[in-house]
């Protein structure tokens, strides 16, 4: 039986990785994270996860170059808070992360 740290990397460790991994395993884990949050999250997580790790892998999306180490996580949070993502629909009014990604043109 799995321990409940097995269980949360194995959820949301490929979060970790999407500038590394192919679209094809960010589609599968992001399904596997829909079916486990199919009230927190829309169907098209998946294919928007994809959206976020192309605008990740842009100048926009690298890591700020400095002599303090900026983990991932952070880096992803900046990205978003920093550049207003979070009105194109990414964060809910709640601060959860929801289904989309964008630049506040629509797309």
């Amino acid at each position: 039986m799995p321990t409940a740290y097995q269980i949360v990397s194995k959820r949301f460790g490929f979060l970790r990785k999407l500038v590394s991994l192919p679209s094809k395993k960010i589609l599968e884990r992001g399904s596997a994270l829909v079916q486990a949050y199919p009230e927190d999250l829309e169907s098209s997580f998946p294919t928007e996860a994809i959206h976020f790790t192309e605008l990740l892998k842009t100048e926009l999306g690298k890591k700020k170059t400095g002599t303090e180490k900026v983990a991932m996580e952070l880096n992803m949070y900046h990205l978003i808070t920093e550049n207003a993502l979070e009105a194109g629909g990414l964060l809910s009014e709640h601060g959860d992360c929801t289904a989309y990604v964008s630049n506040n043109d629509g797309y």
